[in-house]
């Protein structure tokens, strides 16, 4: 017979606790077990991530591209000082002054007319800043200029990179493409070879070793080319004049943006070891100088941006008209992956990390498009002075064909940058039309560019000539 009292009797509490722990235990297991592979798995990815990145360097050392301040120094050495362009010209740029706003002429903001006068306004606003500035053209040395060039301090390392006497360097081309518009306009066309001759002197002293040096070089050959037109439009130059014009006009190939991408690799190198050892960096470097001590690196972010570079580099080896396409595709799902990560809940979760592809990384398609319309434009140009030397010796009667300018003029047709085919030209009622068909890759015919054209108009890269005055 069962006592009563015994029925009462709780279990042992030591029960109810192994029963917990064998119940508790097979979980505790298996999440050591899935904590555990998921860190073995992230240390196997780390190591992975690591090894690729050092294949990928060793491959580009390999290349003989540089990666280090010290390779850019042996690649574009500093100038010594009778050779340093900044010295030589530092008494000048001292001495230039210029009010801030001139966006109402040319090539400051004003879309310069090919065809129409400058107006009086402007023509006396133009005279009065070029007197005024008067000493400092005196003090420029154009003869030691020659063979000179403004270095980048890679010698002194990426942290003390200069961007030289830009400011100036950007500002005195202008001006001396303003005289020889005011000379020409006087009839003084030797005066105004001359001007654009120092213009792209002071372009020349600019290597392709940074992208502001290219980007300034590249446009002293558009602003040189464009006045040009302007002054070829109402006046002739001598068929000396246009021979050496033609020499001068340097930007003929294509390969800058080639060329400062491959620098841009070393920036970006910096750029993460000094994110990576939460170094300080150089105000050069923008935004991420500022944010380098509130983020963290990833390795992953340097893997991105070396897989980045190469297909960039790979891509500027390709026809124009496929790394177009390939570099906008590229810039398309680079701009889908920046949304994408700014508008993602996880990063209020986490530690910010700085991407090396970040917003202030160059957009290498537009530097690209850029590079090919320049020197599209230099090409026309140069063939427009083949044309006017043609003219000057057969009774200003421009040629039927490009053909004609060969071998005496041109050894042969220049060819368009965007299609590798030959230049377009075409005879007008008063004289004629050498072009590119541009970036849209449409042959437009020569239709000119507008002053207000947007990135979807569809326009050709023109050197126009309509002078009906007979050559002097």
């Amino acid at each position: 017979m069962v006592n009563p009292e015994n029925q009462n009797t709780p279990r042992p509490r030591g029960n109810k606790w192994l029963a917990l722990v064998i119940l508790i235990l097979p979980v505790l297991i298996f999440i050591s077990f899935v904590v555990g592979e998921v860190i073995s798995q992230n240390r196997k990815e780390a190591r992975r991530v690591q090894e690729e990145i050092q294949k990928r360097l060793d491959a580009i050392r390999a290349a003989g591209q540089p990666v280090t301040a010290q390779d850019l120094a042996k690649r574009y050495p500093d100038p010594p000082p009778e050779h340093d362009a900044a010295l030589l010209l530092k008494p000048a740029l001292a001495e230039l002054s210029l009010p801030d706003d001139l966006s109402d002429l040319p090539f400051f903001g004003r879309y310069l007319p090919r065809s129409a006068p400058l107006g009086e306004t402007t023509q006396v606003k133009m005279r009065g800043l070029l007197g005024a500035n008067a000493p400092s053209f005196a003090l420029v040395p154009w003869d030691e200029l020659k063979g000179a060039w403004v270095g980048s301090g890679y010698s002194d390392g990426l942290s003390n990179v200069t961007a030289g006497p830009i400011k100036g360097l950007d500002r005195l081309p202008r001006l001396l493409c303003w005289n020889a518009m005011l000379q020409a306009e006087d009839k003084h066309t030797r005066e105004a070879v001359a001007s654009l001759q120092h213009a792209l002197i002071l372009g020349s002293t600019l290597k392709f070793d940074m992208e502001i040096h290219y980007l300034i070089r590249a446009s002293v050959q558009m602003w040189v080319c464009k006045t040009l037109e302007h002054i070829l439009n109402h006046t002739t130059l001598s068929d000396t004049d246009l021979r050496l014009l033609r020499t001068d006009l340097e930007m003929t190939n294509v390969g800058a943006t080639k060329e400062f991408m491959t620098d841009e690799l070393c920036y970006g190198l910096f750029r993460a070891e000094a994110l990576r050892n939460k170094s300080t960096l150089p105000a050069f470097f923008g935004n991420d100088a500022a944010a380098a001590n509130n983020t963290q690196f990833l390795d992953q972010d340097l893997l991105a941006y070396l897989r980045w570079y190469e297909h960039i580099s790979s891509t500027l080896d390709l026809p124009v008209s496929n790394a177009i396409a390939d570099l906008k595709s590229i810039e398309s799902e680079r701009e889908k992956a920046r949304k994408k990560e700014k508008n993602s809940f996880l990063r209020f979760l986490v530690k910010p990390h700085t991407s090396l592809l970040a917003e202030d990384e160059p957009n290498v398609c537009r530097y690209f498009v850029s590079e090919v319309k320049t020197v599209a434009l230099v090409r026309a140009c140069r063939c427009a002075l083949a044309i006017e030397r043609w003219r000057y010796a057969h009774g200003d009667q421009a040629p039927d064909s490009l053909a004609m300018l060969v071998p005496d003029y041109f050894p042969a047709i220049p060819r368009d940058p965007f299609d590798d085919q030959p230049l377009r030209y075409k005879k007008l009622a008063q004289g004629y039309v050498v072009y590119s068909i541009g970036p849209d890759f449409i042959d437009d015919g020569g239709k000119e560019e507008p002053a207000d054209a947007k990135e979807s108009d569809h326009y050709d890269i023109t050197f126009t000539i309509e002078r009906s005055d007979p050559p002097r």
